[in-house]
C-alpha cells in the first residue's frame, strides 16, 4: 500500500511538473530514484544527534551556496531537532509528505535504500524547487534530520529559516 501511495504521489508530483503546475517552493517534492548507492560511513543518528550523514548534507549545502555567492548557513540545533523529528515521522508513518506549519522552507526526500548525503543533496540540487530553497539569500539557517529505517529505506528533512 505505501509503495503504490507513493508511485501515485511521484505520478502526480511528475504530470504537475509536465504541465507547469508544480507546487510552490516551500511544497516541493520531488522522489528520488532507486538506483543502488554504498551506505554511508555513519547511520548512527537516533535522539536527535546530528550524525556525519547530517554534517554532510549541510557541508554540501553551504558549499553550494558559496559557490553561488550566497553566504553559507548557520546551523540551527531547533531546525535539526524538528528536522529529525519530521524524517522519523515520515519513517514511522510510511508517508512522504511535507511537515505542517512553522514559517520555513522544507525539502523532503525519500529513497528506497540507504544514500549517502551526496545523493540526497544531489537529488535537491537536480530539482528546482529545492534548489532554490538551498540557494535563497533570505535564509541564513538551516537544520537536517537523516533517517535510515529498520528496511533500509532513507527519510531526509532540511529546514530553512530567516
Amino acid at each position: 500500500m505505501k509503495k503504490t501511495m507513493r508511485a501515485a504521489i511521484g505520478l502526480a508530483v511528475s504530470t504537475a511538473m509536465a504541465f507547469g503546475m508544480a507546487p510552490s517552493a516551500h511544497a516541493f517534492t520531488a522522489l528520488s530514484s532507486n538506483i543502488f548507492a554504498p551506505p554511508p560511513r555513519n547511520t548512527e543518528n537516533a535522539n536527535g544527534d546530528v550524525s556525519q550523514v547530517e554534517l554532510e548534507v549541510f557541508a554540501l549545502v553551504n558549499q553550494h551556496r558559496i559557490a553561488h555567492g550566497v553566504a553559507p548557513l548557520a546551523m540551527n540545533e531547533s531546525l535539526n531537532s524538528g528536522s529529525k523529528s519530521w524524517s522519523y515521522t515520515m519513517s514511522r508513518t510510511g508517508n512522504f509528505v511535507h511537515s505542517s506549519g512553522g514559517n520555513y522552507a522544507e525539502n523532503i526526500y525519500w529513497a528506497s535504500n540507504i544514500r549517502p548525503a551526496s545523493l540526497i543533496f544531489e537529488s535537491w540540487k537536480n530539482s528546482p524547487g529545492h534548489n532554490r530553497n538551498m540557494l535563497d539569500t533570505r535564509y541564513s539557517q538551516i537544520g537536517v534530520g537523516v533517517v535510515y529505517d529498520s528496511s533500509g529505506q532513507t527519510w531526509a528533512t532540511t529546514q530553512f529559516y530567516f
